[in-house]
């Protein structure tokens, strides 16, 4: 019963998807367009990237003690998440 379904299910996906490709003037535009979205999305990436690390190396030359508790709080949140997970784990079995 489940097969004829899916057989169904597939005649009726044909039925409905286009049958004709895109044209290549398309094609290249849709190209042109990701390619656009993905450069503005990488100078973003970047631009976070250097933010985040002009703060991180301002913050160890001014105030070393307050980088450090900083990454021993992220140390600490990720073992004890990593245990609880663990322990999930171990009581699901």
């Amino acid at each position: 019963m489940d097969e004829n379904k899916l057989k169904e299910q597939l005649d009726q996906l044909h039925r409905v998807q286009p049958k004709q490709k895109p044209s290549p003037i398309e094609m290249h535009a849709l190209v042109r367009e990701t390619r656009k979205k993905k450069r503005f999305e990488l100078a973003v990436f970047i631009l976070i990237a250097l933010f985040i690390a002009s703060g991180t190396i301002l913050l160890m030359t001014k105030q070393p003690y307050v980088f450090l508790a900083i990454q021993a709080t992220i140390i600490f949140t990720v073992l004890l998440g990593l245990v609880a997970r663990r322990k999930g784990a171990y009581d699901e079995s």
